[in-house]
This record gives C-alpha cells, sequence and structure tokens, in this order.
C-alpha cells in the first residue's frame, strides 16, 4: 500500500481513506506524516503565519491538513486574480503580487493576510483582520492617518 500512497496525491488519499475501513488506519498516518513534512519544508515564519491566520492548534493530529488546505484556498484565490494584479493601484499592492506566497518577509505576510480575507470562511477570522490593518497601515500616504489603523 505504501507505494501507491506514496505516489498519490492528497485528495486521492482522502478517498482511499474515506472508502475502506481497512485503508482507514495506514492513509490516515500517511496523510499525516505526509502534511507534517511538506508544512516543515516552509520557512518557519511562514508556518507560525499561517497557524496564526487560520486560528489553527499546532499540536493537533490533523493541523498540518487544515494548514494546507486552507493555504490552498489562498493559492486558488491568487490564481484567480493573476490577471487584474498587474493593474493595482498601490506600490505596496504592485510589491505584494512579486512575492511568494511562503515568503518570510512582511510583503508575504500582507499577501496571505489578504487573500485570506477574500476567503469567506477565513475572512472573519481576528488575525486575518488584525493583519488587514497592517496593510492599511503600509498603503496610506498619510504618516498621521497610518499611525491610527
Amino acid at each position: 500500500l505504501e507505494p501507491i500512497l506514496q505516489f498519490s496525491e492528497f485528495r486521492e488519499i482522502q478517498q482511499m481513506q474515506n472508502s475502506s475501513r481497512c485503508l482507514y488506519r495506514d492513509a490516515k498516518n500517511h496523510l499525516k506524516i505526509r502534511c507534517q513534512s511538506v508544512l516543515k519544508g516552509l520557512p518557519h515564519a511562514a508556518q507560525m503565519h499561517y497557524h496564526q491566520l487560520f486560528d489553527d492548534d499546532c499540536d493537533s493530529d490533523s493541523s498540518a491538513l487544515r494548514i494546507l488546505l486552507r493555504r490552498q484556498l489562498l493559492i486558488d484565490v491568487d490564481d484567480a486574480t493573476q490577471f487584474g494584479q498587474w493593474r493595482t493601484q498601490t506600490a505596496v499592492a504592485r510589491l505584494m503580487t512579486g512575492v511568494s506566497l511562503d515568503g518570510m518577509d512582511v510583503f508575504a505576510a500582507v499577501k496571505r493576510a489578504f487573500l485570506a480575507s477574500q476567503v469567506v470562511s477565513l475572512s472573519r477570522k481576528k488575525h486575518v483582520v488584525s493583519w488587514m490593518h497592517v496593510l492599511g497601515a503600509l498603503e496610506e500616504q498619510d504618516p498621521l492617518q497610518a499611525k491610527r489603523l
């Protein structure tokens, strides 16, 4: 079973896991290990920011899978809005489009927050809202107004 799971996509493994009681335990363990491996491959700052944005418990067995699934939502939003990104008006928005979603700088962090704000299930989470205030302060041209944000 291990060679099959090794070359299967996450969603295929989940389908196998849900289709058979015999496969459930093996598929679940494989999926957990694989998700943790993928998540550990990301920069530590990005990992922690994902945990923060998604209000996710770092110690949970299914935490890595949940974070990767939500991260995929951000990637989907980013892909869906690629065409309009080159026409953005603000300098911060243009800088956000040029960075990796898994980067370690402030522009990657506000990009993650901005994309999360576009996902209905994530948009009202407290850390997403807080990071959107940071984005607003970065974009604000008036220094006095930026301090208020």
